[in-house]
């Protein structure tokens, strides 16, 4: 915006106007590269949307007029200026973004792997994945009342006024203070959820009032954002548009939780309530208007509250999905709790509304119309109700009891006693199977061992195929083999053999904190030949694999290594040769005959190239922003049209 304003409000030539545009984009390229930093591609690529809509809506707004027509030139060179910078921006973070590039194609990110699958050349996630968490049509109003749909999953109650703390007081139930803080409250469509998108009733309110009084480009732009966001959180509940994105507009395909694109409306819903507010303040018109329309914008948020309030079955049966299996009578009391606090926000949110449109009313009175001071003191009272509005909702999300000692955050990776017994093997590499944990959930084994399991929403697709065909059935094969044994020699010679996990190297099963682990006598070691013959592993580090051999006749090497096929080189003696796919999933090597060693390193070229892209990009970063503030010393700017406001 700063650029922009830059390029449009200044008079006069090229030494004017353009050193302040260049530093905006200067600046909008170190903000940008600060931002990418932060490593979250999914809100990165929303501002993106952002950014293309505010100088999508400029461009119009420029053409629709011809007193603004002159400046259409100078907002393609500042577009030109911010696309550049961007991209250096951009390119500042390449030594990180460049490897995940590469690594996306091979990912769950990227598509199916599997030549035999339907989805063989599909190029994201699979599209029922992508928007498991879609918000309902039925949850927005949980954008003005926080308990529309329950809240949280796991949500407190008030004991004095829940009907489920009262009927589990009478069955006895232990530890009832702190099962009351974590019930079944949300009711929505989404699997489940830590909380509502709450914006804030008067800023929803605010909002509503600017659609009716602000006039200017800045309006169009937040409203087609705002509605743009919640279209695509929509997901499942608007597959029509959400395929439409999904199919045609790059990369985002990529992402998955599409609710979060709502993250979109806790910038656009705030900016246009206190531009609205602002104008409302420096201008005794929109003090004015806002009398004369005010009561439309406050009829429909405070109105809907009241609406919920008195009649709450208009948000549907209070029943949820988990409420399936549970006693009749349970089920009757969690309702119940739902709709006690569905209408007690409903009230609060109506009070919110209420307090800051009656502040704005007296601000903005006749016989006050000409006192900006009675105004600004309006406006503080909002800000101040709108602090306590949002401070007192977040407070039941992030609370005393959501901060632990740093001591009792590092005891969750203790050791337990059968890892200080896994641990005493000091073989370079071997891997563990954790049954004491969801395998493909968890990833707290992974703290101290190699894992079979652990959890990424990003891992490859390659081994996320293999799980699916191969180590779900075998993991369930071990689970049955040991379920009656009595002893742990009884459980190590019940385990059959098992192609996945032998080929992966599992040496130990964990069934227990305390237990001593199983053994797994048909581990095949780290690497091996297609005749047996054994290769030894002599180091291993994450991006270094040493190993050892003699074979009288060389062959095809097997090596217990998922196959990745971007930036891994084996040498054996120095010389190159080519890793290859086997077997589903891992390494191979074709070796030489008589004894060698082999080193695999981790080298990716996209690392190297990405040091440099960084590296350039930077220094012109850095260089223009100190070129363009020179140039405003030395070119004295000259006074300002105001036209970005006309």
């Amino acid at each position: 915006i700063f650029c922009y304003r830059s390029a449009v409000e200044k008079r006069g030539g090229l030494k004017e106007w353009l050193p302040m545009t260049v530093l905006g984009a200067a600046l909008f390229g170190l903000t940008l590269s600060f931002q990418i930093k932060a490593n979250h591609p999914q809100i990165s690529y929303y501002l993106a949307i952002l950014i293309i809509l505010y100088a999508l809506v400029l461009l119009v707004w420029l053409l629709s007029s011809p007193e603004r027509r002159s400046c259409t030139g100078r907002f393609f060179i500042a577009s030109a200026l911010l696309l550049v910078m961007g991209c250096c921006g951009i390119g500042t973070n390449a030594t990180k973004l460049i490897p995940t590039w590469e690594y996306t194609e091979y990912s769950m990110r990227g598509g199916s792997q599997a030549s035999s699958d339907k989805q063989k050349g599909t190029k994201g996630l699979d599209l029922d994945y992508a928007t498991a968490w879609s918000y309902g049509w039925e949850e927005l109003p949980n954008l003005m009342i926080p308990n529309f749909n329950g809240g949280s999953s796991a949500g407190a109650v008030n004991p004095d006024k829940s009907e489920t703390y009262a009927l589990l007081k009478r069955a006895g139930q232990p530890n009832l203070n702190e099962v009351s803080k974590n019930l079944p409250l949300y009711w929505g469509p989404q699997p489940f959820t830590a909380g509502p998108m709450y914006m804030g009733a008067i800023t929803v309110f605010l909002f509503i009032l600017g659609l009716f009084i602000f006039r200017g480009k800045e309006k169009w732009w937040l409203v087609i954002a705002t509605v743009l966001a919640v279209f695509l959180a929509l997901g499942n509940h608007f597959l029509w548009f959400t395929k439409l994105f999904y199919d045609y507009v790059p990369l985002y395909s990529k992402f998955r939780t599409v609710s979060m694109a709502l993250t979109v409306l806790q910038f656009t819903l705030p900016v246009l309530a206190f531009l609205t507010l602002d104008r409302m303040v420096r201008n005794g018109e929109f003090s004015t208007e806002f009398r004369k329309k005010g009561w439309w914008a406050v009829a429909i948020t405070a109105g809907f509250c009241l609406l919920c309030a008195v009649i709450p079955g208009i948000a549907g049966s209070f029943y949820a999905s988990s409420d399936a299996g549970q006693p009749e009578i349970l089920a009757e009391a969690l309702a119940a709790d739902r709709r006690y606090l569905l209408v007690s926000d409903a009230w609060r949110s109506m009070f919110f509304i209420l307090a800051a449109f009656a502040a704005l009313w007296w601000g903005s009175s006749q016989r006050r119309e000409q006192k900006k001071g009675s105004r600004s003191l309006a406006a503080v009272i909002v800000c101040v109700l709108v602090l306590v509005d949002l401070f007192s909702v977040g407070h039941r999300y992030l609370n005393e009891d959501d901060f632990i000692s740093p001591r009792n955050f590092k005891a969750q990776f203790d050791k337990r006693p059968v890892d200080e017994m896994i641990l005493e093997d000091r073989d370079p590499s071997y891997r563990v199977l954790d049954l004491t944990v969801s395998v493909f959930n968890d990833s707290h084994p992974s703290y101290w061992h190699k894992n079979i399991g652990g959890y990424s929403p990003a891992k490859l697709q390659i081994y996320q195929e293999y799980i699916d065909s191969h180590l779900s059935s075998e993991i369930n094969k071990v689970y049955s083999s040991i379920r009656n044994a009595a002893t742990v020699q009884e459980a190590e010679d019940s385990l059959p053999y098992l192609e996945g996990l032998a080929s992966l190297n599992c040496r130990y099963v964990i069934v227990g904190e305390n237990n001593p682990p199983l053994r797994y006598r048909y581990a095949r070691g780290n690497a091996w030949f297609e005749d047996g013959t054994p290769i030894e592993m002599t180091e291993y580090a994450p991006n270094e694999l040493r190993y050892r051999y003699n074979s009288e006749t060389g062959g095809k090497a097997v090596f217990s290594e998922v196959f990745y096929p971007a930036g891994w080189v084996a040498r054996v003696d120095g010389k190159e040769y080519p890793i290859y796919l086997s077997d589903e999933l891992f390494r191979a090597i074709d070796l030489p005959a008589g004894e060698h060693e082999v080193v695999m390193r981790f080298e990716p070229s996209s690392f190297a190239l990405g040091e440099n892209v960084s590296r350039a990009c930077s220094v012109c970063l850095l260089l223009l922003a100190l070129l363009s503030i020179a140039g405003m010393l030395v070119f004295k700017t000259e006074s300002t049209t105001n036209i970005i406001d006309k």
